[in-house]
């Protein structure tokens, strides 16, 4: 029956009882007619037909005097009410005026609309909160009917779960568990009362329906009124299908003979909302498919014409599995899900080789040459034959997907590949990708943007061509529920021939060497091979050259070509304001990018910092004037060197314009090289990518008083410039800041002299560290650093000189190392670099420390008493002897902290437990090339006296160690703490050295889609840290990240953090804690692996702890590149967290315990806190006349009562058999 029917067979029912009522009261009989014309408008609003009602309340309704009303007499009523204005008798209301939530009307309005006019509304438009559209979990589908609207009319079976993701898990089982008992009590009463049965449920099988019908079951046949005979003239009937989560939906059309017009204006089946007349069916060949959950409608109209036999159709739900996207599919274990079409013509095949036939198909799949792969076989089969294949089924909640693949049409019969997006708005005929004809015999690479509204599927069909040789294949396939991107070409395959966890080479300006390295199209049969296989020289015979695009960009693009030109927006006329440009410059291996910028014109402001507009060239600054200034580049490990422009809001001038290119080698110079670091390119010094901070180019003095040089050494004025460190916050003691040379030749006698000046003026001065670095390769891992000199603490307000000899037979750079002491006064500088051929000049122009430490005689048991002290092992930096005892005793006065730096150590390792030779700290055993602590310093509380000991055996001996002893009055910060990582503050945080790559301090999205977050959590355009996954990365790696120091607790503290871990190849991440003193971590203090969804989660974790600390984050790389999780908004507070107390939205409840519910399951009849807390003391009041009180003390519209809408939350409101309508 249907529910609507039903729903009007309640109404008469109650219409008769209230008329006998009134007649034995004598009751007025126009008050009834008036009833009985409201009941009318009432039906004609639910969209019920005119005929119907008539033949409903004939013989039950009476007129003014009592006499029962004919068909023809309610059919005049009727159509007089249907004439009259304003019948809607529930009109919106001031939700001010009543006692409950906003959203609540907003829901009742919606649904009022939607039900009066349900071809014009969607819900899913509407502004209400998620989940306010279908009832709460448990309740039967009848109590949905209201929610049937259009084809894309929101899910009744919503996932409420995910919507109170927010709620504990045994509070959302027990209230949903008390729920649906009070529901079920509540349908069973007015069954009783009623005698009333509610509507039968559909059987699972053989459901039947002509017309009207609500269906929701997993079979079902649907047809034209009177099939087969002819339909009925002027009829309009709809079939609504329920489709449950996690199920599917077909349409068979087995009969299709619907009268044709022009644009089906006469007769027409409306599917998806398209219109269909004619003999052709809809769909492909008759078979319709929705994969989308919730309620679609079939609807069929006819005219007061032709009448034909009409339609038949059979209606099947299957279950089905959502998978998550990204999902790759490489065809090389299984079909991945995939599922061929039962109403094509034949189907694809999976297989391994070469296909069967001779001149067509590829010799092996794309992915690795040896494994699996799908195509059609041309042999056989007719011309336009088709073959179909769904992928899985995805979701997307942004709208929009992108899909991937490899495809290889090859043979001079080749036919058709269509790739078409079948959800429930895009009908499957709809492609959005197709091709036709012989392509060659190679795997081509293609990218699809495409829309999907909710659930979906991409089909790929292949049509056969003119003859066998048309064998059309597929591989590797991707789809993602976000837009397409950029191709990254610099990442690097994990394993030989495994790409499946990279990004494909661009097919338009990259080759695909076999191992999945991408190359320029260009560099293709130019007698240079540069495949680790060759492949890109071979089959070229007389071929020409792909010609080499010409890059030119102005701001923000990526640099892919061998030559080109960068320049700022607009150039040569003036930039913008408020520009930011990047320009990322592809570096191939081995490669070099040589930039020689033509003319520079840029706002300076400040003095020699270029504050306001600055070209930033790996990490230095650059504004002014100049002309023909060239500038090396080398790749970073991600096979890019990036390129900075900014501008501000004030004045603008032409900015710069210079040609690049990539060339082959290192950029390697010849000796002599002199830089004063006035040029824009800083002579070609470079930033290290190893170190925690960067050299900053100054001119006057520094910005903390009391340290650094007043000017430069070369002019002793503002026009000069020298590089410096800033040990201002946020730098920490020991943090290293390291800047090269360019790359330097070897002179042909082996011999060079490094001349420079320096100047290290400061309180908190630390160590200057001048090295050889050995260069063999473009990486920043091809080289080998060797120490050549150290100078440590204050040497007064002065330039000093120095120079060094080097003995070298290969490429190398000189690298000066910039150390942060133990405060802002210390920041050191160098200028005047001089590196020349041969042996250096014996004029005494080398200088002499000045405050340097005495190295005292005996260097085996010491007593430390003052700060800054220097110690190391006997004979240091020489080897040690043997059978050593040597103890060392630090005293730390009670106001004081200390630390223990190790700038250097080199002990035997013989087992785990350094059972040889051994430097013991507090009982822990340290040996081998490890430094202990965090970096190489350890931290010590107040008022103690620190024992250290080192010990060797009878056998080998090393350099063994060096140190200083160090106090502070403070060390690192207090608590509370508050981390946001806003602009570039990191807040003290530090990277380790010892780990596989870094954590990245990053805004806005990932470079990789389907994995990271969209924006921080903080304010969603703000900073977080986060692990790049993507190559060289490989599963397993470990991005290690240190906070500060925490003074030592009173006991407990608590520490907050938010985490976002999302992405199918999702690894671990790991929080644990070092106590500095001991230098021991903890067990991880929490783990979590996998695709966590893309949100930002919260944890909080009570640390107990009586020395000093830091909180470890350690990344773990999962198994591919989708693997970006971040972190967030970090918090260290005193005390210990309480127990489950995670922060409730502005509308939810917070029990006693910190459980989170939604506020309006307060006071709703049902305990949900462990306390009952959320029912105690719950105040209704009184409603205003007019107005009617749910159970739990909301107030609603009298006329919202017995309107078949839920609004009460224990639908009280349509418990019609003791309530009364007004």
């Amino acid at each position: 029956m249907d529910l609507r029917l039903a729903c009007l067979l309640f109404l008469s029912v109650l219409i008769v009882q209230v008329t006998l009522a009134k007649r034995n009261g004598n009751g007025n009989k126009s008050g009834e007619d008036k009833q009985l014309e409201k009941e009318i408008a009432k039906a004609l609003q639910d969209g019920i037909s005119a005929n119907i009602i008539a033949n409903h309340f004939a013989g039950v309704a009476e007129d003014v005097n009592g006499v029962k009303l004919t068909v023809a007499e309610l059919e005049a009523k009727i159509k007089d009410i249907e004439e009259k204005p304003n019948n809607n008798v529930n009109g919106p209301i001031d939700a001010k005026v009543y006692r409950l939530p906003d959203f609540i009307v907003k829901k009742h309005d919606a649904a009022v609309e939607a039900r009066d006019n349900p071809q014009d509304i969607d819900l899913t438009q509407q502004e209400l909160p998620v989940g306010v559209y279908g009832n709460r979990e448990g309740e039967p589908k009848a109590d949905l009917t209201a929610n049937i609207q259009k084809d894309s009319s929101p899910n009744p079976h919503v996932d409420i779960r995910g919507i109170y993701s927010f709620v504990r898990q045994d509070i959302f089982d027990n209230h949903m568990e008390a729920l649906e008992k009070k529901q079920t009590s509540t349908r069973r009463r007015r069954s009783v009362e009623n005698s009333i049965d509610d509507p039968p449920a559909q059987k699972s099988k053989d459901v039947k329906a002509s017309c009207d019908e609500y269906i929701d079951a997993d079979y079902a046949e649907i047809y034209s009124p009177n099939y087969p005979n002819e339909y009925e003239p002027n009829s309009d009937c709809s079939f609504y299908i329920n489709v449950p989560q996690h199920q599917q939906l077909t349409i068979e059309f087995t009969s299709f003979n619907v009268e044709f017009c022009v644009d089906c204006a006469c007769d027409a089946l409306y599917v998806k909302d398209e219109a269909y007349c004619g003999t052709k069916p809809p769909g492909q060949n008759g078979l319709v498919s929705y994969v989308s959950e919730g309620v679609h409608r079939v609807r069929f109209v006819t005219d007061g014409n032709t009448q034909l036999s009409g339609f038949f159709a059979i209606v099947r739900r299957q279950n089905v599995e959502v998978t998550p996207s990204p999902h790759f599919c490489d065809f090389d274990t299984d079909m991945c899900s995939y599922v061929e079409d039962v109403n094509d013509h034949f189907d694809w095949t999976r297989h391994t080789g070469a296909t069967e036939s001779g001149d067509t198909g590829p010799s092996g799949d794309h992915t690795t040459g040896s494994g699996h792969y799908l195509y059609i076989e041309g042999s056989g089969r007719n011309e336009g034959d088709e073959a179909r294949l769904g992928t899985a089924i995805y979701n997307t909640t942004t709208g929009r997907g992108c899909v991937r693949f490899w495809y290889h049409m090859y043979g001079v019969d080749m036919g058709t590949l269509n790739v078409y997006v079948n959800d429930d708005d895009t009908l499957p005929s709809g492609t959005i990708f197709t091709l036709s004809g012989n392509q060659g015999n190679a795997w081509h690479f293609a990218e699809v943007d495409f829309l999907a509204t909710s659930r979906h599927a991409v089909v790929f069909e292949g049509v056969r061509g003119t003859g066998f040789r048309s064998d059309l294949a597929i591989d590797d396939i991707e789809v993602t529920n976000r837009a397409c991107h950029p191709v990254v070409t610099t990442e690097a395959p994990t394993t030989a021939h495994d790409i499946s966890t990279r990004m494909p080479c661009d097919p338009a300006t990259q080759f695909t060497c076999n191992d999945g390295t991408c190359i320029p199209l260009w560099w293709v049969c130019d007698d240079i091979v540069d495949c680790s296989e060759g492949e890109d020289e071979d089959d070229c015979g007389t071929s020409t050259p792909t010609p080499e695009p010409l890059c030119d960009i102005s701001c923000n693009g990526n640099f892919t070509c061998s030559s080109g030109y960068i320049s700022s927006p607009n150039y040569p006329n003036n930039y913008p304001n408020n520009a930011d440009c990047t320009y990322v410059i592809h570096i191939p291996d081995g490669h070099y990018a040589y930039l020689l910028f033509q003319e520079v014109e840029i706002e300076v402001c400040g003095v020699g910092e270029c504050v306001c507009d600055a070209l930033i060239i790996d990490g230095i600054r650059f504004c002014g004037q100049t002309f023909f200034a060239s500038v090396y580049l080398l790749p970073n490990n991600y096979g890019v060197n990036e390129i900075l422009f900014q501008s501000d809001f004030s004045i603008t001038y032409k900015g710069f314009r210079a040609s690049v290119e990539i060339l082959p080698g290192l950029p390697a110079v010849d000796l002599p090289n002199y830089c004063s670091f006035e040029s824009l390119n800083t002579c070609g010094y470079m930033q290290s990518e190893e170190d925690y901070f960067d050299w900053t180019k100054g001119s006057s003095r520094t910005p903390s008083a009391n340290t650094g040089p007043d000017f430069d050494h070369t002019f002793g004025d503002l026009n000069g410039n020298y590089m410096f460190i800033e040990t201002s916050f946020p730098r920490i003691f020991g943090e290293r800041a390291r800047i090269l040379t360019p790359i330097f030749r070897a002179p042909t006698d082996g011999v060079a002299c490094v001349s420079f000046w320096y100047h290290m003026f400061g309180a908190n001065i630390n160590t200057l560290t001048v090295n050889l670095v050995k260069v063999y390769g473009s990486q920043p891992n091809d080289t080998e650093s060797t120490r050549l000199w150290l100078r440590q603490f204050d040497q007064g307000n002065q330039w000093l000189h120095h120079e060094l000899e080097v003995n070298i037979d290969t490429y190398f750079q000189i690298a000066f190392d910039g150390i942060c002491g133990s405060g802002y006064l210390g920041d050191i500088a160098i200028d005047d670099v001089d590196i020349t051929i041969g042996r250096c000049p014996t004029s005494g122009t080398v200088d002499t420390p000045t405050t340097v430490a005495p190295t005292p005689q005996d260097e085996c048991n010491r007593h430390i008493y003052e700060n800054f002290t220097q110690f190391n092992s006997p004979n240091y930096p020489n080897n040690y002897d043997n059978n050593l005892h040597c103890n060392y005793t630090f005293y730390v006065p009670p106001n004081q902290y200390a630390a223990i730096y190790f700038t250097d150590i080199e002990i035997e390792s013989c087992g785990n437990d350094c059972g040889c030779d051994a430097l013991i700290i507090e009982d822990i055993r340290f040996c081998g090339t490890t430094k202990p602590g965090v970096n190489g310093t350890i931290y010590f509380p107040l008022d103690r006296e620190i024992t250290m000991s080192f010990v060797t055996d009878f056998s080998v001996t090393y350099r063994g160690f060096h140190a200083f002893a160090v106090l502070f009055n403070k060390i690192g910060v207090t608590t509370p703490f508050d981390c946001y990582f806003e602009l570039t503050d990191r807040c003290g945080f530090v990277q380790y050295l010892r780990d596989d790559f870094e954590w990245t301090l990053y805004s806005g999205s990932t470079p990789s889609i389907g994995t990271g977050p969209t924006g921080d959590r903080t304010t969603g355009s703000g900073s977080y840290f986060y692990i790049e996954s993507s190559a060289p990365r490989i599963p397993g790696e470990q991005a290690r990240l240190f906070s500060p120091i925490f003074y030592p607790p009173r006991g407990e503290v608590c520490l907050g953090f938010w985490y976002h871990m999302f992405g199918a190849g999702m690894g671990t991440l790991e929080v644990l804690y070092l106590s500095e003193n001991t230098s021991t971590f903890s067990a991880p203090i929490f783990s979590k692996s996998g695709d966590q969804g893309d949100t930002w989660h919260f944890e909080e974790i009570t640390i107990y702890s009586d020395e000093f600390f830091r909180v470890i984050f350690d990344g773990y790389v999962g198994p591919s590149y989708t693997s970006d999780m971040a972190i967030d908004d970090i918090t260290v507070k005193d005390g210990a967290c309480a127990p489950n107390l995670p922060t409730c939205a502005p509308y939810q409840y917070q029990c006693n315990d910190g459980s989170c519910i939604p506020d309006y399951w307060e006071c709703d009849g049902i305990p949900d806190c462990p306390d009952n807390e959320d029912e105690l003391g719950c105040d209704f009041g009184t409603c205003a006349p007019g107005q009617w009180q749910c159970n739990n003390g909301w107030c609603i519209p009298d006329h919202w009562l017995c309107d078949n809408i839920q609004d009460c939350p224990g639908n009280e409101d349509e418990d019609c058999s003791t309530t009364v309508k007004p």
